[in-house]
């Protein structure tokens, strides 16, 4: 079984049913996943870190976010009105700046599909045939070195009408969808804007934590000099300041791993791997484009009846040449499970370091 990776539930569901719609095997495996995370603060009364903090513009902007809580917990908002009322105080162009980015972006994709509608590739990915493999017979093609990897095989695509091929994933012509100048800069501009409240509403959560309160709460003169910690640079404070404060957190997930069968590649039509899933699910299309690639080649085109291992082990490295586009699969390492998924479904007898093909 190939582990294609691990997951949350929503994109191992969707991935699985993708590709169970096409005929592959697949198995979901729930699983404990764990991440790490560090973070320096400096924590401790805001005159205190007034007198210590280096970046005195960084320090500016929080005294900002800082004000921004006293005027509206003086209003006495609700709970649920309180992070819109503070987030509109601190960045007024947020809703502005939402909507622009729409259009443009709307306009941007309207462009880009009448273009694609006019040059009539729109919803097409090309035509490929099938490929066939080729050994090149110089080790030194192997980009990680010849010793004990062999020869590294190429596979060249041969054109043909209304077929994409085994290598039709990677084959797939580029299209000009990437947005224009003024898109990127209005994207640019508004996942910083996006940051900056983030940063925001972490150091609200974190001020009304670490000084007691709740929204709603009669605040009174506890915000005029409150406990607070703002992120700085790992390494930026020594470790002897006694404001600096190391946060370790660990999040457990529950995860999925996600595993499919081999063969059954062989036998499913992976052309029907629509365009939504690759361009949201791209390095797993390439990584079973690339298993199902090796294994086919490796049936189709043994030379002999009977190989040894290191032959075998060889051609589990291929490339696909296209142009000025190059896929490289090196599968040497897993030749040996790749021969007993073989066995185990038929195709080929092992009988010590010789393999034997089965007609």
């Amino acid at each position: 079984m190939l582990k294609l990776g691990d997951y949350d539930e929503e994109d191992a569901r969707a991935i699985a049913d993708h590709l169970k719609k096409i005929g592959v095997r697949v198995e979901l495996k729930p699983s404990i996943g764990a991440s790490i995370e560090t973070e320096d603060l400096l924590q401790g009364r805001s005159s205190e870190l007034k007198a210590i903090f280096k970046d005195k513009e960084l320090l500016e902007e929080y005294e900002r976010y800082l004000d921004a809580m006293k005027k509206i917990l003086a209003q006495s908002v609700s709970p649920e009105a309180f992070e819109k009322e503070y987030l509109a105080e601190l960045f007024p162009m947020m809703e502005d700046k939402r909507k622009a980015l729409s259009n443009l972006i709307d306009s941007s994709l309207g462009d880009m599909n009448d273009e694609a509608e006019r040059e009539g590739v729109a919803g097409t990915a090309g035509a490929e045939g099938s490929a066939k493999v080729k050994a090149t017979g110089d080790a030194t093609k192997h980009p990680l070195g010849s010793s004990g990897d062999g020869v590294c095989h190429e596979v060249r695509p041969i054109p043909s009408e209304g077929s994409k091929g085994k290598a039709g994933l990677f084959n797939q012509e580029n299209k000009d969808d990437k947005p224009d100048v003024e898109t990127k800069e209005a994207i640019s501009d508004f996942v910083s804007l996006l940051a900056q409240s983030s940063a925001a509403e972490t150091f609200a959560r974190s001020v009304l934590r670490l000084n007691d309160l709740k929204i709603g709460d009669e605040v009174g003169d506890r915000l005029d000099d409150p406990v607070v910690a703002i992120p700085v640079e790992d390494g930026e404070y020594g470790k002897g300041c006694p404001n600096l404060l190391r946060v370790l957190s660990v999040r457990l997930n529950r995860v999925y791993d996600l595993y499919i069968d081999e063969i059954s590649l062989l036998t499913a039509d992976l052309d029907k791997l629509d365009e939504k899933f690759i361009d949201t699910y791209t390095d797993e299309g390439i990584k079973i484009r690339s298993i199902d690639l090796m294994l086919a080649n490796l049936i189709e085109n043994h030379p002999s009846e009977k190989m040894d291992f290191p032959d075998f082990e060889d051609r589990c490295n291929f490339r696909i040449d296209k142009g000025n586009r190059v896929l490289e699969v090196f599968g040497n390492a897993v030749a040996e499970e790749a021969a007993r998924v073989l066995e185990k479904n038929g195709l080929v007898k092992i009988k010590g370091s010789t393999i034997r093909w089965k007609k």
